[in-house]
């Protein structure tokens, strides 16, 4: 049976997911990380894509990506193929490091970004290698959160905008949004996004996601509506959020 077409079209947003071969890890140490997040620098530079969000575990990473040239597969096969080759001679190793062809899931609005987004930030707590989204170095929740300078790769302001007018509000209320998870009995899975989304080839363990909020994104715009409230969006030294978005 031939493989199902994926999707694709300029300004199309997918959630990206791709596992080591056997669920084997894909990173051994920090340099192995390092040198997977430039080669995604790399690939959004050469390829014109935009990366809302990201986050890479021992054997595995997602990737929200937003494609204004259609070109998905051929930004992928870039990360995918030039991490392996790098990976494998550090090492020395031969053979497949991912598992197969990497799994893209179609966000098909995009009020759901933020949701989605904090889903993938998220995965280290869901695994139990964290319990805060800060505690793991090696996802955009940081520089989102303002924590820590974001890359020149990574584009914040179409998750921040929506929350409030200046950034500094904004990302207060994205780190309130995502806490809000953190304090619940459950941590946001998949549900919440595949309610969503044209979901295509998730993994078992991701679809099995029990958690499911009554509107997507409830928690998210009380936070952002108790910025407002409380006049978040004029404080001095904040910056506009206005204009700056989806690559702008």
């Amino acid at each position: 049976m031939s493989r199902p077409l994926r999707v694709s079209y300029p300004g199309a947003v997918y959630h990206v997911t791709e596992r080591g071969n056997e669920r084997k890890r894909i990173v051994r140490d920090d340099q192995d990380r390092e040198r997977f997040l430039a080669i995604v620098g790399d690939m959004v530079e050469q390829y014109q894509v935009l990366c809302h969000a990201w986050v890479l575990m021992d054997n595995h990473y997602h990737l929200v990506l937003e494609t204004p040239q259609a070109n998905l597969s051929v930004a992928i096969r870039h990360v995918n193929g030039v991490y392996t080759q790098a990976f494998n001679r550090r090492h020395q190793r031969v053979g497949h490091l991912f598992q197969g062809r990497f799994n893209a899931i179609l966000v098909q609005q995009e009020a759901y970004l933020l949701e989605l987004c904090r889903y993938v930030v998220l995965n280290p707590v869901r695994a139990k290698m964290a319990t805060r989204p800060n505690q793991w170095r090696w996802s955009s929740y940081r520089a989102t959160s303002g924590e820590e300078l974001a890359p020149p790769w990574l584009v914040t302001e179409w998750i921040l905008e929506p929350l409030a007018p200046m950034a500094r509000a904004a990302r207060r209320a994205y780190v309130e949004c995502v806490g809000a998870a953190c304090s619940s009995q459950r941590v946001p899975g998949s549900r919440c996004v595949i309610s969503c989304i044209l979901a295509r080839g998730l993994h078992p363990e991701d679809a099995a996601a029990d958690w499911t909020p009554d509107q997507p994104g409830d928690s998210c715009r009380a936070a952002s509506a108790a910025q407002t409230d409380h006049g978040g969006g004029g404080e001095s030294g904040g910056d506009s959020l206005r204009g700056q978005g989806r690559g702008t």
